[in-house]
């Protein structure tokens, strides 16, 4: 109990420490796309992917806070109307250097127009995890395969991939904080553990 204690101070501390900086970036980068009419386009690309993965990893920093028990207050969900085709589109586009750097065959089948009510960014959150995930676990020339498509009235998305693959008995544990299955902590892939822990949330 007193490892998890300390565990979980040092999360809290690191993440302060990592929020300022972050910031500061985020802002960097806001005022750079103020003058988006002055650069090239592929310069205005770059800019729009670092600042949509700059406020992820800002949001994975409160997170962490909240995981490591900096507040109380639980994850806060703010509902809204989401285009998925486009946000799903948007992740896989976000992951496609890594893809081709990780020599991996990407196949995606992106139904249009697939609408939900959830939180966005939270959304996106959850299929950046996955489609990150996918790419650490996966071995150089191996397959991902990500589809979108609606099934009466709901929308089914499915990340799959020909990676290590998680055992019976890790798959138990997957929403522990701070757990790693085996096979991973094996072969020293990186991690921390957090992606899909359960925490309570709020509607706003």
């Amino acid at each position: 109990m007193t490892a998890l204690r300390v565990k979980d101070d040092f999360v809290a501390l690191v993440s302060h420490e990592l929020r300022t900086p972050l910031t500061s970036i985020m802002g960097y980068l806001e005022l750079a796309n103020e003058h988006e009419k002055e650069l090239p386009t592929d310069v205005v690309h770059y800019l729009s992917v670092a600042s949509r993965n700059a406020e992820r990893l800002l949001h994975l920093v409160n997170d962490l806070l909240t995981a490591g028990g900096a507040d109380g207050a639980g994850m806060r969900l703010t509902l809204e109307g989401v285009d998925l085709t486009r946000l799903v589109q948007l992740t896989v586009d976000d992951v496609g250097q890594r893809i081709e750097v990780a020599d991996l065959e990407l196949h995606v089948e992106i139904e249009p127009k697939v609408h939900v009510v959830a939180d966005p960014d939270r959304l996106a959150q959850v299929i950046d995890n996955l489609l990150s995930n996918a790419v650490k676990y996966t071995l150089p020339g191996g397959t991902i395969a990500v589809s979108l498509a609606k099934h009466n009235g709901e929308a089914a998305l499915c990340v799959s991939d020909t990676g290590i693959g998680v055992s019976e008995l890790d798959q138990k544990k997957l929403f522990t904080k701070f757990f790693q299955a085996r096979n991973a902590t094996d072969r020293a892939i990186p991690g921390i553990g957090l992606g899909l822990v359960t925490r309570t949330a709020r509607r706003t």
